[in-house]
């Protein structure tokens, strides 16, 4: 099994050559063991000292006399994403305290991952340098402690008191919190409401660039995330990732990541989630589907080229050749809702405008290009007042001892994020964080998508697996979580019982309304939204079994849902009447009757029901019941024939 594991990541990850990049893997290896490089490299160790400080203060000035003296593009690039790291890392090491000394080295393992990976993740082992060797596929907790009662000598260091005896109670020391200065985390008494905190954030970026906006132009701008992601103008295409990602940027010059394929539905829901549960940011996210009325319009280059080329593409058909014949290999043919040319009767349609200002210069400065709609994507913001750091250490430095990663293994195991790897961690300099006049410094688990099936399906709900397929083990003695992992970070062989308890605490505190509000944002139609409810629920009672927590149950019942055959019906799901009909009369169902869709908690099959086998077919070409896998995703789903 470990070998397919290994395998399979290879396949997820890679399309080229290995032989090619086996030098340049080896050497971006060497970077999981971060403490080595800083003593060989750099001469200091992760531990605070006053000798230590005053050389990494001498590094950090080094860096950021060169940023600030760089000459070439490429060079004033780097500065301009490095430089505001530098500062903050300044700026800690000039509290001369032990936390700020671990802070500003936690940015530097930041800074140094970002160069690395700038340099090495390219080719088959590039795409793979993040990726620890699969030594255990699946997670798993020692429950021994439990028994006895006491904590263990492991137990986390970066907590707000410190633990001076290995006789304390293992519930009071799960009670004990982080350190209020967490870079991922908040305090419990801190901790926001996570709903309105999301909607916080959103408002601070749209006032943030509304001013930016304003100033550039002498106009005033209402600039709206939640919808100005519906219309966006092609960049340039991604050729680093394992998901099918294009480079665009909104009709008001902002960046975004627009993403195709598997994790379109999961991510913006795991987000929330993430935040939900105390975190400090994440990268927002947005979900467009036919089903949610949200769907997204990508407007292509306006250059024409003799030449063909994948970083200048301006027509449809490039578009496609490139995701097919290029790094992705991903068919887009299904994902396409509606195509053509911007006119002066088509453009309102196009550019959804109501959300705009400034209609008469947007019209003819796009007026003959080529737009695609697509039928599900997702929107991932990337600009203004956000800045980008690389990755953060799950394996390294100070995170074997921190509670809050490896209390993750409790949150990532819930939802089965088979991807949890530092490649999936971000830092980022958050600029005059929500209206309060000052920059600060936080770090995330940024890239959840790959999670609520298998590593193989994703987004699978009926592979989303309950109770006993879920957990096994044997109370007292240890806990094992049955979904297999791609990756696992060393921090998890650190979790002990009460960082689990921690964990478990909070998801237990999660309002059944919050829990609902980040279901939502996933565009995928009610029913599955209730699916997915009722398992993370039925998940987390299985978890909270094993650790004597029986009173945090949650109530879940099995579902059956049944939906009529009938027009308002697909109003509902935003279907056009006459795609309706069309669709009703080619099949052995009739209007009136009732079909089911969901039975024991499990989608129907596609062949079973007309709802599934409609949706599957015209809103969500990744699937419901069945699931596009990511090794095959230059094809479309398997034909299915619908039967009575």
């Amino acid at each position: 099994m470990k070998i397919v594991l290994l395998l399979i990541s290879l396949n997820l990850f890679s399309q080229t050559d290995p032989l090619a990049e086996r030098k340049k893997f080896d050497k971006a290896w060497i970077f999981k063991d971060f403490s080595s490089i800083l003593e060989k490299d750099f001469d200091i160790s992760p531990e605070y000292s006053k000798k230590n400080l005053t050389k990494l203060k001498a590094i950090y000035f080094k860096k950021q006399r060169n940023l600030t003296e760089a000459t070439s593009k490429k060079e004033k690039k780097l500065a301009k994403k490095m430089l505001p790291f530098v500062e903050k890392a300044l700026e800690f090491l000039n509290e001369d305290h032990p936390h700020s000394y671990k802070m500003a080295i936690r940015i530097l393992y930041s800074l140094e991952s970002e160069v690395r990976e700038a340099d090495y993740y390219e080719g088959f082992f590039g795409k793979m340098k993040m990726v620890e060797k699969v030594k255990n596929v699946n997670a798993h907790i020692d429950l021994r402690d439990l028994k006895k009662g006491i904590t263990s000598k492991d137990e986390a260091l970066n907590l707000e008191k410190e633990i001076t005896s290995t006789k304390k109670s293992i519930k009071k020391i799960a009670k004990l919190d982080i350190s209020e200065n967490h870079p991922k985390w908040f305090q419990e008494k801190r901790k926001k409401d996570g709903k309105k905190y999301w909607e916080k954030i959103e408002g601070w970026i749209n006032k943030k660039v509304s001013e930016k906006l304003e100033e550039e132009s002498d106009k005033s701008f209402n600039y709206k995330l939640q919808k100005s992601f519906r219309t966006v103008i092609y960049d340039k295409m991604k050729t680093n990732d394992s998901s099918p990602k294009l480079k665009v940027k909104d009709l008001y010059g902002q960046k975004w990541k627009l993403k195709v394929g598997d994790e379109v539905h999961t991510e913006p829901v795991l987000n929330r989630l993430y935040v939900l549960l105390g975190a400090k940011f994440t990268d927002l996210v947005y979900a467009g589907t036919i089903t949610n009325k949200k769907t997204v319009t990508l407007i292509l280059g306006g250059e024409d080229s003799d030449s063909f080329d994948c970083k200048k593409i301006s027509t449809l058909v490039e578009l496609k050749k490139c995701f097919i014949k290029g790094y992705f290999k991903f068919k887009m043919d299904d994902y396409i809702l509606n195509k053509g040319i911007i006119t002066k009767e088509n453009y309102k349609e196009v550019f959804h405008y109501e959300s705009l200002k400034g209609q008469k210069r947007i019209k003819k400065k796009y007026i003959g290009r080529e737009f695609v709609t697509l039928r599900e994507a997702s929107a991932e913001y990337r600009d203004y007042p956000l800045h980008f750091g690389g990755a953060t250490s799950l394996s390294d430095i100070d995170s074997m001892s921190d509670r809050v990663n490896r209390a993750m293994m409790i949150f990532n195991s819930w939802i089965s994020n088979t991807d949890s790897r530092d490649a999936n961690t971000r830092s980022y300099i958050l600029k005059d964080f929500l209206n309060k006049g000052k920059d600060i410094y936080v770090e995330a688990d940024h890239d959840l998508g790959a999670s609520l099936g298998n590593p193989l399906k994703i987004g699978a709900l009926n592979a989303f697996s309950v109770l006993d397929d879920f957990v096994g083990g044997k109370k007292n003695k240890k806990i094992i979580f049955k979904d297999h992992l791609v990756h696992k970070p060393r921090s998890w062989s650190k979790t002990t019982v009460a960082d689990a308890i921690w964990m478990l605490s909070k998801i237990s505190k999660l309002k059944d309304d919050n829990l609902k509000w980040a279901i939502s944002h996933s565009g995928w139609p009610n029913f599955m939204q209730e699916i997915l409810y009722t398992k993370l629920l039925s998940r987390f009672n299985s978890m909270i079994s094993y650790f004597d927590l029986e009173h945090l149950k949650k109530e879940v019942h099995s579902l059956k849902i049944s939906l009529p055959v009938s027009e308002a019906q697909a109003k509902k799901f935003n279907i056009p009447k006459e795609e309706f009909y069309k669709y009703l009369s080619s099949s052995p169902f009739n209007t009136g009757e009732l079909d089911l869709v969901v039975n024991k908690t499990l989608i129907q099959k596609c062949n079973k029901s007309f709802w599934i086998h409609f949706l599957e077919t015209y809103s969500h070409p990744s699937g419901l019941q069945r699931r596009t896998r990511r090794v095959e995703d230059d094809q479309s789903l398997p034909k299915c024939k619908l039967k009575r």
